[in-house]
């Protein structure tokens, strides 16, 4: 593949390859050389990049940017938009990451489907430094002296107020660049405003700068074709967009790339990433109600001495599948979830391994001691059960995410059934068969509502070869299946935890309440899920109802939980 390169004017290189090119011919180090040539690389006739892979493809040039819908930003027309963005309206010029902690090296763009040539909708790329080496020395020195402060409502993925300095170095090249963003006055304003002047002063300066950087000599005016791949210097430029007609077909997806720079709080973040703290809130419960149980059933032992290795034995075994998980799914996490997929590109594939090995030798040493202590080498068999199953649910051989239905029973033991039985092993001195009913019933509920999360990963698990038990199901049948766990499995619930309450004659409904609260509620909303999947037309449809529901199972797992940890604490009162 020998590319034919063509100067664009005042600036940028039109990059043109037989047509049906993979992107993956192209070299990372080429591009980044091209980039800091010509700031703006447009590639035609590149093979078209399917969704799942465009976070791949970009992320060979560095990091990826991680947004609250993963990487891909679908730049469309959106019915109701709350964003200028997402309607056919300009876009002013603005660079990318004002509002984020760090901004992105690199704009990455795929044109999925251009508007006709009249129809607008061109972007707007403005070189800074060519704006800056054509100033005066008494514009630059105002420059120097200016900072603008910006603000915006969080309706979308980014928002909040930053302030920041008019002239800025490029962290790559050195050079002077200039780092402004035009006001917004349409959906989801963005107020601009000079710090430490008059507001007709500031309006100005905002004048002053918009004309500078209107510019000819610095800007060009990209008109897309469907197929293009963008790639700009989002330090040295800024960019908009033209007004399009609102019917024309405007489809772009932009990936963000971050440099290659890394410090030890990277390494840091990223490890506590991957060990998934945001489920504590719903596994804080599992350890509690076993706990709380196991006192109710007599022989307890709660001294700090035990407790404080069974409290860290308990979640090092859910870090370790959590680590697994990511490991396995770190090229299908690109895409939604890119912040766990950086993660583990941050730490590297090897780093991940040792700390899962790390964390699974501590796991053993604390069951071993505990066991010892505790005179029940069963302990020590159930952290061993608990790591292989928790590993090999990701990872192969068994690759038990894989195996249809079963990832339904491996979930159920794994992360709810296992480790309240080591707890209340652990705490008490006999588990009853009523307290493993319980604990069974428990799981059932909480794995019902994990299901409905299975089922909006439908298409990319399918797409990426995982025979989950969505996919051996379908839609419908995950959902109704989903419905049934969690109506059964939240009466036995509610039935074991009634029964240990009885003692309590006049409290004990005021402490079920809640947990009854919670399950009618989220057994209503599975209900209408299965329905609306049971009357829309298509898997498509039916789709963007479970995705609605899926938006609610943190909260549906936490409300149960918390729930049931309030009628085990009533049930200990009771004892």
């Amino acid at each position: 593949m020998t590319p034919v390169l063509t100067p664009l004017a005042p600036f940028g290189v039109l990059v043109e390859v037989p047509a049906g090119t993979p992107f993956a011919t192209f070299e990372p180090e080429q591009i980044h050389a091209w980039v800091a040539a010509h700031r703006l690389v447009v590639i035609r006739g590149a093979a078209p990049l399917p969704k799942r892979e465009l976070p791949l493809a970009f992320g060979r040039l560095g990091p990826l940017q991680a947004w609250s819908f993963g990487a891909v930003n679908e730049l469309r027309v959106l019915p109701d938009a709350a964003n200028y963005l997402y309607t056919p309206r300009a876009v002013p010029l603005h660079w990318d990451g004002a509002f984020t902690p760090r901004a992105p090296r690199y704009l990455c763009f795929q044109c999925v489907a251009a508007p006709p040539p009249d129809a607008g909708g061109e972007t707007v790329f403005v070189d800074t430094t060519r704006v800056w080496a054509a100033a005066d020395d008494a514009t630059r020195d105002r420059w120097r002296a200016l900072r603008f402060r910006y603000r915006t409502e969080r309706i979308v993925h980014y928002g909040g107020k930053v302030v920041a300095p008019v002239v800025a170095r490029h962290p790559y090249t050195g050079e002077t660049v200039l780092r402004f963003a035009e006001p917004v006055d349409d959906t989801n304003p963005v107020s601009v405003v000079a710090e430490g002047v008059a507001p007709l002063e500031s309006a100005g300066q905002i004048t002053a700068l918009r004309a500078a950087l209107g510019d000819p000599r610095a800007v060009v005016v990209h008109r897309w074709t469907s197929g293009d791949l963008v790639v700009a210097d989002n330090h040295a430029l800024v960019h908009g967009r033209r007004p399009f007609a609102g019917s024309a077909p405007r489809h772009l997806q932009r990936v963000n790339v971050h440099g290659p720079e890394r410090t030890w709080r990277d390494a840091v973040r990223d490890s506590l990433r991957i060990r998934r703290p945001e489920f504590m809130a719903a596994e804080i419960p599992v350890f509690a109600i076993a706990a709380l149980l196991a006192v109710r059933g007599g022989g307890a032992q709660l001294s700090l001495g035990l407790m404080g290795p069974l409290v860290a034995l308990f979640f090092l075994l859910f870090h370790v599948g959590d680590m697994a998980n990511c490991l396995a799914d770190r090229d299908l996490d690109a895409v939604y979830k890119t912040h766990l997929s950086e993660a583990v590109r941050g730490l590297g594939v090897r780093g991940v391994q040792l700390q899962i090995g790390a964390s699974a030798a501590a796991a053993l040493g604390l069951a071993a001691y505990l066991a010892h202590a505790r005179g029940r080498p069963e302990i020590f068999a159930l952290v061993v059960g608990g790591l292989v199953l928790g590993v090999q649910y990701s990872l192969r051989p068994l690759w038990l995410k894989s195996r249809g239905p079963y990832q339904i029973v491996t979930l159920w033991l794994v992360i709810f059934v296992g480790p309240m039985l080591l707890v209340a092993r652990v705490v008490g001195a006999t588990v009853s068969p009523g307290l493993v009913a319980l604990f069974a019933a428990y799981g059932a509920l909480q794995q019902g509502i994990v299901l409905v999360n299975t089922a909006e990963d439908l298409p990319e698990d399918r797409d990426n070869g995982i025979r989950t038990s969505a996919i051996a199901l379908g839609l419908r049948g995950t959902l109704g299946l989903s419905a049934l766990l969690v109506g059964l499995g939240g009466a036995g619930v509610g039935l074991g935890l009634g029964g240990r309450l009885a003692g309590q004659p006049s409290g004990w409904l005021l402490a079920l309440a809640p947990f009854a609260a919670a399950w009618l509620w989220v057994l209503g909303g599975i209900a209408r899920t299965y329905r609306a999947t049971r009357t829309t037309g298509g898997e498509a449809d039916a789709l963007v109802a479970v995705r609605a529901a899926g938006k609610r199972m943190p909260l549906w797992i936490t409300a149960t939980a918390w729930g049931a940890l309030l009628a085990a604490v009533g049930a200990v009162g009771a004892a």
